[in-house]
């Protein structure tokens, strides 16, 4: 019933033109639909990477803080296990509260403190046959000061940095002056106090050393004795 041979041939090819058309247009809907379901997964799959990158990005957010944490924390136990170890190297007759509270006293209103730095540090000296200490030793003990041994005499010392802020230079001098004359200190160094300005503001910074005997420790013999 397809091809009558009765109809025009004219007739027939409009027929077969026809259901080429719509051949074509089945065919181009069906692409269109498989290119849209392409598409939607595709979409779906970037969708997924995306929350699995944002997921990943937190989880590196979270172990950083982490990390940050843990070396915030790494930095404040060494810093406990320095002072810990001074605490226990100093003698109760010195101690670094007693130090800062007898600089708190010393150090002007006008005058402010940048940085303070504490070192501690085992000092040996070798004390002479012929200082009071060993010709004392020598007179107990019977023997002549020629006799007597000399000794080492260990102490521990600590060297306090303190950088500051002074509107002047004579105010720079006097708290050299009253940390010179301050007995708890041995000795006094200033290391420079140059002119400089902080915001707009002129003053002159300065770095002072002192040296102060925290402790005695048990004398030792010298070898060559």
């Amino acid at each position: 019933m397809k091809d009558i041979d009765f109809l025009p041939h004219w007739y027939r090819q409009a027929r077969h033109r026809r259901d080429l058309r719509i051949s074509r247009v089945w065919l181009g809907m069906i692409g269109l639909c498989a290119l849209g379901i392409w598409l939607a997964a595709g979409n779906l799959q970037m969708d997924q990477a995306q929350a699995r990158l944002d997921h990943l990005t937190d989880q590196n957010q979270t172990i950083q803080k982490g990390l940050d944490l843990m070396a915030e924390l790494e930095t404040e136990q060494t810093g406990l296990l320095v002072r810990y170890e001074l605490a226990q190297e100093l003698s109760p007759r010195r101690s670094c509260v007693e130090i800062l509270s007898k600089l708190a006293e010393l150090i002007p209103p006008q005058v402010s403190l940048k940085e303070l730095e504490v070192i501690s540090k085992v000092v040996e000296d070798r004390a002479k046959s012929g200082d009071k200490l060993t010709t004392l030793a020598a007179k107990i003990s019977g023997k002549t000061s020629s006799e007597a041994s000399p000794s080492k005499r260990r102490t521990i010392e600590m060297t306090v940095n303190i950088v500051g802020l002074a509107p002047s230079e004579m105010d720079v001098a006097i708290l050299v002056g009253q940390l010179g004359s301050c007995r708890d200190f041995l000795q006094v160094r200033l290391e420079y106090c140059k002119a400089s300005t902080i915001e707009q503001c002129r003053g002159y910074s300065f770095k002072a050393t002192l040296t102060v005997e925290a402790a005695s420790l048990p004398v030792e013999k010298s070898e060559d004795s």
